[in-house]
């Protein structure tokens, strides 16, 4: 506790104390590491979402110094498609702080995928976006660990950020130390690398930039199929085994008002793409550069899309 300690007193800046109010009494979100509360930063002016660390980690010391370390690295992190760090604060007698970010009314990419048309352009842009803000992850060597349509905010204007990069990691670390499986730890089931999971014994990779593009190939999928990766399977371990089995995603039916059947055909090879061996797989910063020359050839209908879905 004492390097979170430590590392909170360098951030002083980002101290929120005594100015977050009007908390919720009831979470309007759940994960596997906190729970989200919606309250208002009078030092912002806005409405803030408020992840609380669940109970049973507050006294994990391996979950505290992982904690720290991702908050500092998520403090610094400064790019249009990061979901932004607004700062910390702790509630009565908890060491362990609960951190604040923007509240986004429009929610999740999970829920705001089925607001415009699969496997078209306005597909094309979102997905550039999200390879951006992976991209520049990567970059300052972090790794998500954790990508999929629900953890990935929409802002007010309509853009993607990455969040929960930080958390997943950290109580991946905590998990694993008290003997939990490595498929609940790394990452959701659906989304994560054949590499993660171990395989005849063998001790299972580490999440990396290539685990980080196959979630992203898995994304790909659900903006083209509007459903989860394996959607035609329910048990979680069937799931598992089916990728350890190397079995993938089935390609997703073309809806008739796609816009560009070559485009929609050509979102499904990227995804096809990330699915290849770990060396075989592109990296970020190559999807963005691919996608933003996709959307260049679509102009100017891109333009007309985009000003009809977002700025109404």
């Amino acid at each position: 506790m004492e390097r979170l300690s430590n590392i909170l007193a360098g951030l002083s800046h980002l101290n929120l104390e005594g100015k977050i109010v009007e908390k919720q009494p009831h979470a309007s979100g759940l994960g596997g590491s906190c729970d989200v509360y919606t309250a208002w930063s009078v030092e912002h002016g806005k409405k803030v979402a408020v992840k609380q660390i669940r109970t049973f980690l507050k006294k994990d010391p391996a979950f505290a110094k992982k904690l720290a370390k991702e908050i500092l690295i998520w403090s610094k992190l400064v790019h249009e498609n990061i979901l932004p760090l607004l700062g910390y604060f702790a509630e009565g007698n908890d060491v362990m702080p609960s951190l604040v970010s923007e509240w986004m009314e429009k929610g999740t990419l999970h829920d705001f995928m089925k607001t415009f048309p699969r496997g078209g352009i306005i597909t094309c842009s979102i997905l550039r976006d999200i390879a951006a803000g992976l991209s520049y992850l990567h970059l300052n060597k972090v790794i998500h660990g954790d990508l999929k349509t629900q953890n990935i905010l929409i802002s007010a204007h309509g853009t993607p950020l990455l969040a929960d990069f930080g958390l997943s990691v950290a109580l991946s670390h905590s998990q694993s130390t008290m003997g939990m499986t490595t498929a609940s730890t790394k990452g959701t089931v659906r989304w994560m690398a054949i590499e993660l999971l171990s395989v005849l014994g063998d001790e299972p990779s580490k999440p990396c930039e290539q685990t980080d593009m196959w979630a992203f190939g898995m994304v790909v999928y659900e903006l083209l199929s509007w459903e989860i990766p394996y959607n035609n399977i329910r048990n979680e371990v069937l799931v598992l085994m089916a990728i350890m089995n190397g079995q993938l995603p089935l390609k997703p039916g073309m809806p008739e008002s796609v816009d560009d059947i070559q485009l929609f055909g050509g979102l499904w090879d990227l995804a096809c793409l990330c699915w290849k061996e770990r060396i075989s797989r592109p990296t970020a910063e190559f999807v963005t550069e691919h996608l933003t020359n996709r959307i260049m050839d679509c102009e100017p209908s891109f333009s007309r899309v985009i000003t009809r879905i977002f700025m109404i």
